[in-house]
């Protein structure tokens, strides 16, 4: 928020039957609540200034018709403010369901990928004997490769149907979506990857450091040191921060792009340094023409 004290109102303040203003310019484009704490900070602010200035003029007049200080101090309080607040919304935000648009996004986006990684780690161990660990997760990677622009297509057309804001327009939404949703499919996978089904725990509490970082519900800058510096790591803050630059518009979305980017590729490389690492486990299938056995490559 930025607070303007306009040239006139010094003198605005010392003619009579004329109202002064104080301007405060507001950007929307942000988590709910700073709209709200700034509301609160320009109405208290406003009348601080009203109160003293009103106190002040009106009791030097008051003493000048040589009125007792006392008095004129007492008739002065009781007199009607000259400041009124005038408020400027720059990237307004057009109702609560667009508020609540970049939170939606992220939150459902980052489920999905989680549920999604699941079934796909199951499916993999259903199909042991069958698969090598590679074949198995290149056919991981074309999942995700191949269903990462239809969700966000779908997603991204749920908000243009249900009237949600596109600053920046349809394609730059579904691109940005897209990219979140990749980020978020690689870095859920990852952890069950490393660590199993048992990475499904970490999944569940990575999305509620995500929704407490990301500055969607709460805004970044009253976050402590340790949430500011988590939240550089974590997929959410950079898809927060660039489907409101999308939606609402305001700053470019460069560093939100780059972000997701580096934290995919390095999510994706501890993955495959995870594949490298696992041994293949030897399946004996009985062969049925002459009952020899044969060893099956699959992944453990």
């Amino acid at each position: 928020m930025i607070v303007q004290i306009p040239e006139s109102f010094s003198q605005q303040v010392q003619t009579s039957g004329e109202k002064a203003s104080l301007i405060y310019t507001i950007n929307e484009s942000n988590a709910a609540s700073i709209k709200s704490i700034m509301q609160t900070v320009a109405t208290t602010i406003t009348e601080m200034v009203n109160q003293n200035i009103s106190t002040q003029g009106t009791q030097a007049v008051l003493e000048q018709l040589q009125m007792p200080s006392a008095q004129a101090t007492g008739t002065a309080q009781s007199l009607v403010g000259k400041v009124e607040s005038e408020m400027i919304y720059t990237h307004p935000v057009n109702g609560m369901n667009n508020q609540m648009v970049p939170l939606m996004l992220v939150l459902a986006s980052f489920v999905g990928s989680m549920i999604m990684g699941q079934n796909l780690h199951q499916s993999t161990l259903l199909l042991a004997g069958t698969l090598s660990k590679w074949n198995s997760f290149r056919a991981r990677l074309v999942i995700n490769f191949i269903s990462a622009p239809l969700i966000s297509f779908i997603g991204s057309v749920m908000v243009l149907v249900l009237g949600g804001q596109m600053e920046h327009g349809f394609l730059a939404l579904w691109m940005f979506q897209m990219l979140l949703i990749l980020a978020f499919m690689f870095f859920s996978q990852m952890f069950i990857n490393v660590l199993g089904m048992s990475g499904m725990i970490i999944n569940i509490v990575m999305m509620s450091l995500q929704l407490v970082t990301s500055g969607a519900m709460v805004p970044r800058l009253m976050l402590n040191t340790f949430y500011k510096w988590l939240g550089e790591f974590l997929p959410a803050t950079y898809g927060v921060q660039g489907i409101m630059a999308l939606q609402f518009g305001g700053p470019g979305i460069g560093s939100s792009v780059w972000g997701l980017i580096i934290i995919t590729v390095i999510c994706l490389l501890v993955s495959l340094l995870t594949v490298a690492l696992k041994k293949e486990k030897v399946a004996m299938v009985i062969h049925q023409e002459g009952n020899i056995p044969v060893s099956v490559a699959s992944q453990r």
